[in-house]
């Protein structure tokens, strides 16, 4: 009766050992997975990173051509009052 009781037992820890194999094993997969998605995120924000330093350079070099042509723009209307002046 005793023996009983204790292969019961036995036969009851090894199921529980079993499902928690189960367990595991559904969890690694899970965990692989987030692994892979921080990664992703972690190249992707690289990638935006680049591209908002190139996106800030290209933004300073025209702002720097606007500058350039409205000054332009002034210089050349004030010589043409200059010469209508005249």
């Amino acid at each position: 009766s005793e023996i009983n009781e204790i292969e019961q037992g036995i036969v009851e820890l090894n199921e529980i050992f079993r499902d928690l194999g189960t367990i595991v094993t559904e969890q690694q997969s899970l965990l692989d997975n987030i692994e892979t998605n921080v990664q992703s995120v972690s190249a992707n924000a690289q990638g935006a990173s680049e591209q908002l330093s190139s996106a800030n350079e290209h933004q300073r070099r025209a702002n720097k051509l606007k500058f350039c042509v409205l000054l332009f723009a002034v210089i050349f209307v004030v010589v043409l009052l200059l010469m209508a002046l005249s």
